[in-house]
């Protein structure tokens, strides 16, 4: 959620304290996490959008296109599903879709609305916790994980843009 690009500094370690991956709140009271979000099925990734986003980093840290995963523990994971559970956060953006289909009297169920995040996925760079969630919601056989996420670098070292 919480992205490197402005900081300059390459991060090759991956974040494993709470501490250092929880910044609190932001501007509408969201909570803030450098970390990231995905879904796996049998411990294999199946479904983390590609944002264009992600080039500027790639290019700025001369980066590779191979993507890196490291789990957080499964305590570090469930404080931060918790944090972003207790927000209300995956349910703000659930209502706002309701909210502007309502008005054009159209009315939608959970996979419908989940449906919608999952084909406007590039609306949703930053909100790695609700579009996994609603990949889950599309697919419960899916589990939903959450950790460090980055790119291997042409210098064969990662960087760890979010945790």
């Amino acid at each position: 959620m919480k992205s490197n690009l402005f900081n300059n500094n390459k991060s090759t370690e991956p974040k494993n304290k709470f501490k250092d991956i929880y910044c609190g709140k932001g501007k509408i009271g969201e909570p803030v996490l450098d970390a990231h979000c995905w879904c796996e099925l049998n411990g294999k990734v199946i479904y983390d959008p590609k944002y264009k986003e992600h080039k500027l980093t790639q290019k700025l840290f001369k980066l590779t296109k191979k993507t890196i995963y490291k789990k957080f523990d499964p305590i570090l994971q469930e404080l931060c599903f918790k944090v972003v559970n207790n927000s209300k956060y995956t349910n703000l953006y659930y209502e706002q879709v309701k909210e502007e289909m309502n008005e054009q009297n159209i009315i939608l169920t959970d996979e419908q609305i989940s449906a919608f995040i999952i084909y406007n996925v590039s609306n949703y760079f930053k909100s790695c916790f609700l579009v996994a969630y609603a990949y889950k919601k599309l697919n419960p056989n899916v589990e939903i994980v959450c950790g460090s996420m980055g790119w291997l670098g042409k210098d064969g070292k990662p960087h760890w843009e979010f945790g």
